[in-house]
């Protein structure tokens, strides 16, 4: 078997590409999400922590001021001051922006623009505090009123955060880190997880390459499947019976019409080989070319009702409808077979106003074809009746005969092509079994139907079912 050729043109898009890109997108999404929200989360609480600590402070502060106890208030200033982490730095001033007493170095780390408008103390919160950048280190800073007894008091607090931003930002790197291990973690798995959930379609991708015209007859069987390749290996397994039934039909097809073709074809060599075996007087040669013309005819038939099943199989016959008069055409078709009818007697019955929409050519053909078996196949002095009537928005036209009939196992096989019953070979030894086929083929182009019944010994009656005109 030859190996399956590189499409050609521009490539489609990869399923597996789009789906890894979708997938990768995705996790990397909630991946980002996920850790900017724990790092906003982790902040917010540093903050709150550092924000509940100055509260603490400012209470402890509010206490000494009350006291009016000056040593302690530096000593709560100093000690507030030598804390290794989250160190404090505290400025009292008077109403006047006078400094009262303030934490060493404090003018060169948080001078006095560093901070706004103080606030009274009932109105402070967490979102009045405020950070700053100064001399390489971060502040949380805050400017508030105290009630002291005596005189209120401006309290400037900052709290030193430097190393927790250090933390801060040594945990932003790591989380970059993991976004970074993260997005190509998920590239990978995601790949993996495509390959495995479109594994199935390269394995029917596969199995439908090995299926050739010696092996028709394999079948993906959908309940091997994943549940969303049902759909997909019911459809194949479908189109593969339809290719099983075409290659058949045309194998079948290929083996009668050669038998078809060769007979005449054997007559033809045979005679003209005979013939010239001697010298011939002339009314021999008359006979000879004679019989070749039949033989012809013959030969021509078979190949125009072939071309016409053709191209009604790939719709390229194109009908012109129009009314056409039922009764008028049944009529016209009595007196062209009239002479071939001797011996046999018609009988019509249709309403003169009965009318279909077809085309009227292939209208004669469909009904000449019927009356012609009809003709064949009835005996002397038989009756062939021709009936139209109308039935729900159709019309019936049926050729009825008291002819042989056909035994019912042959009946739904009438309409194949080149099939004949050995009895109907019999009584027509030229014929090609391609009638039938044609009926249907006409039929099937109007949207209408065929139906046949038969009684072995006492007739056959073929109806063909058309739309009425209206």
């Amino acid at each position: 078997m030859s190996e399956p050729q590189p499409l050609k043109g521009k490539p489609s898009v990869s399923i597996k590409n789009e789906l890894t890109t979708h997938y990768v997108f995705s996790f990397f999404l909630i991946l980002v999400c996920t850790i900017g929200l724990i790092y906003w989360a982790l902040v917010a609480a540093i903050k709150q922590q550092g924000v509940k600590h100055m509260k603490d402070e400012i209470m402890v502060l509010q206490t000494i001021l009350n006291s009016g106890d000056p040593r302690a208030l530096q000593r709560k200033i100093k000690t507030s001051q030598e804390k290794e982490f989250a160190k404090l730095y505290v400025r009292i001033l008077d109403r006047d922006n006078r400094v009262i007493v303030q934490t060493p170095e404090m003018d060169q780390l948080l001078p006095l623009p560093f901070f706004h408008e103080p606030v009274p103390l009932e109105k402070l919160n967490a979102e009045g505090f405020r950070q700053y950048q100064a001399n390489g280190k971060a502040f949380l800073v805050e400017s508030l009123w105290l009630h002291v007894l005596g005189a209120p008091r401006i309290v400037h607090i900052g709290l030193d955060v430097s190393s927790i931003e250090q933390i801060l930002g040594v945990f932003k790197g790591w989380l970059v880190l993991v976004m970074l291990v993260g997005l190509l973690a998920s590239g990978i798995v995601g790949r993996y997880i495509t390959n495995r959930g479109l594994r199935p379609i390269d394995q029917i991708a596969a199995k439908s390459r090995q299926i050739t015209a010696s092996n028709l007859g394999e079948r993906f069987e959908p309940h091997n499947w994943p549940v969303e390749m049902h759909e997909l290996t019911m459809a194949l397994d479908d189109m593969l019976d339809r290719l099983q039934h075409s290659f058949e039909r045309l194998r079948s097809y290929a083996a009668n019409l050669a038998h078809e073709l060769r007979t005449p074809i054997a007559n033809l060599m045979g005679e003209a080989e005979v013939v010239l075996t001697q010298r011939r007087d002339r009314d021999e040669y008359e006979r000879v070319i004679e019989s070749s013309l039949e033989e012809y005819q013959r030969l021509s038939r078979t190949i125009d009702s072939l071309l016409f099943l053709a191209k009604a199989d790939s719709l390229e016959v194109r009908l012109k409808l129009e009314i056409v008069r039922v009764k008028e055409e049944i009529h016209n078709l009595e007196d062209y077979y009239e002479v071939s009818a001797q011996g046999r007697a018609f009988l019509i019955l249709c309403d003169p106003d009965m009318t279909v929409r077809a085309d009227v050519t292939l209208f004669r053909r469909a009904l000449s074809n019927l009356i012609m078996n009809a003709i064949k196949y009835s005996p002397e002095g038989g009756m062939i009746t021709v009936q139209a009537e109308r039935s729900e928005g159709y019309v019936e036209v049926s050729v009825a005969d008291q002819g042989i009939g056909i035994a019912p196992e042959h009946l739904e096989h009438l309409f194949d092509r080149f099939y004949r019953v050995q009895e109907a070979k019999k009584l027509d030894t030229r014929g090609a079994g391609l009638g039938l086929a044609i009926v249907k083929s006409i039929m099937e182009l109007h949207g209408g139907a065929v139906a046949i019944s038969s009684d072995p010994g006492r007739g056959t009656k073929v109806t063909l079912t058309f739309p009425a005109a209206g």
